[in-house]
Formats: structure tokens, C-alpha cells, sequence
């Protein structure tokens, strides 16, 4: 029986844990249309995508410099975007040229901005793409199409299994751009793996008490979920605090490396309180404190989202939530199992014990990773 629980527990985690994908990652089509329909068409790609194909790192350290991204091959990306990246309004082809690109820095990684100048009608019904970049280097690399018309927006995504993608006029409105960021604020916490172990280890003790240093099994669902209420809120207020003033300009967003290092460390952090149980009363400080930096962290996503410029507070609101009822979702599914296997000594020593020693591991790649900006192991 209690192998049976502890299988049904990896299942969970694995299935959770095993959508590892970065949303900053990739390229991404922006369209934007005026009131009669004509497209202004912009193409953005991370340099460290395009350094899987054209090896922008000359000195061959593992890691990319300013100066090394700023001497991109801007020739060869764009003739290789243009055999790749077709665009057609209403079913007809639509032509394009490169003139005019950029090098962008931004808190999330640095990319190259590519202006596609052309000639097509306005769009009436529908606008398509074919895209087939870099999935020869990258099976899982991912790209996306954005169309945003004044407060409305709505995107696809391209995959290696699915390059064509079209989008119809008629879904653009202000309700798909609420239920375009409600969802993906809901699939940015499930796919962000460093979000939910941190989230996880929180949740752990919880259905636990200290006494003599040592962890013993609650007695009280109720208390247990009113304790995991009071750590999820603390979560939500800080990354909500940080998320919307990055989003909205008040505060400065930091460079990703330092965020993403420190959300690493938080993940360490609360992977050790559950091997050596020191914090109690002061876990709830510390998980405000650590979710003002993933709230940095969603910030990085939500801004290369090409958040429609008239309905900013909407799509970040409703991004927000998704976040929210995201975790939720994860919170609901594992505190009444959790709590259920609690008294089982296989609870504390294969899933809290073995899992944050596990979970502590990774963090620690990701962190070593993260500073250093080089990929010691790409599993991680």
C-alpha cells in the first residue's frame, strides 16, 4: 500500500515537473494591425537561440559577452529567416524584406529584432505562418505568432509538429485577451519548474510540525490547510508586489542572471529547511521575501508577451490570476495526498527527505548554472 502511494506521488510530480520550458525562449512573430487592417510585422529572436545555429560564441567559453552578441551575422540570420519564416495574409503570400534590425537588451536575455518591410493589402479574414527555424538544431524549440489590434490580442505557438499556425480577426476582441494571459499565467507556473519545487517545498512540512528539532505528523487538516493559506498568500502578495511594478515601470526590472540565480537559491533555501528543520514561525517572512524575486522572474515572461499597449492593466491582471489559479490547481492536488501519507514513515524518508535532497541537487546546478551562465547539464 504504501509503495502504491508513493508511486501515485512521483507520477504527480513527474507529470507536473516534466513541462521544463522557458516561455522567454524562442521566436516570436509580432503582427500589429491599424484600425484598416494594415500589418506592421517585427521578428524577435533570442541570441541564445540563434547561437545553437551560428556559433556567436567566438571564443568558445560556454557563454555569450555583450560584444559577442552585438557581432551577430546579420546577413546570414536574415536570409535564414527568410527561407524559414513565411507569412500570408488572407491565404495569399505575402512577401517581405530585412532592412532593418537591431540588437535589444533586455532584463529576460538579450535578442535581435528583425523589421519585416513589405508591400501586402490589409488583412480582411486571417493572417498565417510557416515556421521552420532552428527545429534542426532544437526539436523542442518553440515560437509563437502575436496579433494585436488597439486592446485586443491573441497569439499561437509553433512547435516541431505543428509549424503552420493561423489566426482569425474574428477572435480578436478584449475577452480572448483576458483569456489569452488567464492562460498563460496558468501555464507559465506549471512549465516553471523552478516556481513549482519551490512551491513544493514549501508545501512539504506543511501537513508537519517541529518538535525538538525533529518533524512529527499534524493531526489537523484544518490547520494544515489554514498554515498552507498563510505561506501560498505571503507567495502571492510578494511576487504580485514585484510583478506588477516591473510590468508597469515603477521599479527597474533586474538582469535575468541575477534573478534567476537568486530564485535558484530560494529553492535551495527552502530544500534544506525541510532536510534540517530550522525555520518555523519565520517561513512565511521568508517566502515573501524570496517571492518578490519570482515575482521578477514572471515579470521577464509576461513583458516579451507584447502586451497590447491599450489594455496593459488587463493583460496583466488577468496574467496575475492565471499565476494564481495555477498554483492553486497545484496546491489542491497535493496537500490532501500529502497530508493522507503523513504518518507513513515512507513520507519522511523517501518524499520529504529523499525529494528535497533531490530537489536541493538541481537547485544547485541551476544556480551554479545561472551565475555562471554556463549549461553544465542541459537535463537541467
Amino acid at each position: 500500500m504504501k509503495s502504491i502511494y508513493l508511486v501515485f506521488f512521483l507520477l504527480i510530480t513527474t507529470s507536473i515537473t516534466s513541462y521544463a520550458h522557458n516561455l522567454g525562449e524562442g521566436g516570436h512573430l509580432v503582427v500589429t494591425l491599424d484600425e484598416k487592417g494594415h500589418a506592421e510585422l517585427q521578428f524577435d529572436l533570442t541570441t541564445g537561440e540563434l547561437n545553437k545555429r551560428f556559433n556567436l560564441d567566438e571564443n568558445s567559453d560556454g557563454k555569450l559577452s555583450v560584444e559577442e552578441e552585438r557581432n551577430y551575422p546579420a546577413n546570414a540570420i536574415s536570409q535564414y529567416i527568410s527561407n524559414n519564416l513565411s507569412v500570408r495574409f488572407d491565404g495569399k503570400s505575402c512577401e517581405y524584406t530585412i532592412s532593418n534590425h537591431k540588437f535589444v537588451i533586455h532584463g529576460s536575455g538579450n535578442y535581435l529584432r528583425f523589421l519585416l518591410e513589405h508591400q501586402c493589402p490589409t488583412i480582411e479574414q486571417s493572417i498565417s505562418a510557416s515556421y521552420h527555424l532552428l527545429f534542426e538544431n532544437d526539436e523542442d524549440h518553440s515560437g509563437s505568432m502575436h496579433l494585436t489590434q488597439g486592446d485586443a490580442m491573441t497569439q499561437v505557438r509553433f512547435f516541431s509538429d505543428q509549424r503552420e499556425q493561423s489566426i482569425s480577426l474574428e477572435k480578436i476582441s478584449i475577452t480572448q485577451t483576458i483569456k489569452e494571459f488567464l492562460l498563460e499565467g496558468i501555464w507559465h507556473i506549471w512549465i516553471g519548474l523552478d516556481h513549482i519545487l519551490f512551491l513544493v517545498c514549501l508545501i512539504l512540512p506543511a501537513v508537519l510540525f517541529i518538535s525538538n528539532k525533529q518533524w512529527h505528523a499534524k493531526e489537523s487538516f484544518k490547520e494544515v490547510t489554514l498554515e498552507t493559506l498563510k505561506i501560498v498568500t505571503a507567495f502571492t502578495v510578494a511576487h504580485s508586489i514585484t510583478l506588477i511594478s516591473a510590468v508597469l515601470g515603477w521599479v527597474s526590472l533586474p538582469p535575468a542572471r541575477i534573478t534567476e540565480s537568486i530564485i535558484a537559491l530560494s529553492v535551495i533555501v527552502v530544500a534544506l529547511n525541510c532536510l534540517f528543520p530550522r525555520v518555523n514561525k519565520q517561513l512565511t517572512l521568508i517566502t515573501f521575501i524570496f517571492g518578490l524575486i519570482h515575482g521578477f522572474g514572471f515579470a521577464n515572461v509576461l513583458l516579451e508577451l507584447s502586451l497590447p499597449k491599450t489594455a496593459t492593466y488587463v493583460a496583466l491582471i488577468a496574467f496575475n490570476v492565471g499565476v494564481e489559479v495555477g498554483q492553486l490547481i497545484i496546491v489542491a492536488v497535493l496537500l490532501p495526498l500529502l497530508f493522507y501519507c503523513r504518518e507513513y514513515k515512507f513520507y519522511q524518508t523517501f518524499i520529504l527527505r529523499g525529494g528535497s535532497s533531490l530537489v536541493g541537487i538541481v537547485a544547485l546546478i541551476w544556480l551554479a548554472e545561472r551565475a555562471s551562465g554556463i549549461d553544465f547539464n542541459p537535463l537541467f
